[in-house]
């Protein structure tokens, strides 16, 4: 379901006024709208997904598919392996004055996304949560240099992701076509995923 907002309204008083979790409401949207919380004022006409009514035979009986608490446990292990900090959350190339990284990498991605995508039930296969891990290393390693730290880092924290999807045996895709992607776009020694 879809909720079309007024002007200035807000998560919270959305989520009151219609008997949804506010948690839930926020969790749904905040991939769509990165700033988003639970008292942001919103601009008349911004579309929300709507989660089930609190108490509700759809709230009440939802379960998580089998393949979900693998995948929760590989992001949460990625997320703490050491080396595993320069992917944890969205590269900031503004700030970062990385103004070829939206050029290069035109499908950016993180361990953050992934773990907001995984907990606000936005994946609908492990295949899906696979190809966004793994699409977080290419990244760095298509961006990066061979030498530079950060595409060390990612080679070694693919190799993890490596083992522990192939330990945990859950359903995979074969990587990117056309093998792996040529390296070193960015500048040496840039932090950029």
């Amino acid at each position: 379901d879809e909720y079309v907002c007024g002007e200035d309204e807000r998560p919270l008083s959305i989520a009151k006024k219609l008997g949804l979790d506010v948690d839930k409401l926020v969790g749904l949207n905040r991939p769509v709208y990165p700033t988003l919380n639970k008292t942001a004022p919103l601009k008349a006409g911004t579309k929300l997904r709507l989660p089930p009514p609190i108490g509700s035979s759809a709230d009440a009986h939802f379960e998580r598919a089998d393949w979900w608490a693998p995948c929760n446990e590989i992001v949460s292990k990625l997320k703490s392996s050491r080396g595993a900090h320069p992917f944890e959350s969205a590269v900031d190339w503004e700030d970062m004055g990385l103004v070829e990284y939206p050029f290069i990498i035109t499908q950016p991605m993180d361990l953050g996304t992934v773990e907001h995508k995984l907990m606000s039930d936005m994946y609908v296969s492990a295949a899906q949560v696979e190809r966004d891990l793994r699409l977080v290393f290419e990244n760095a390693m298509h961006f990066n240099q061979p030498d530079d730290p950060v595409y060390s880092m990612a080679s070694k924290t693919m190799k993890l992701f490596t083992s522990l999807w192939s330990h945990a045996k859950l359903a995979t895709v074969s990587p990117s076509k056309g093998g792996t992607p040529a390296a070193g776009y960015g500048s040496a020694g840039a932090k950029a995923k």
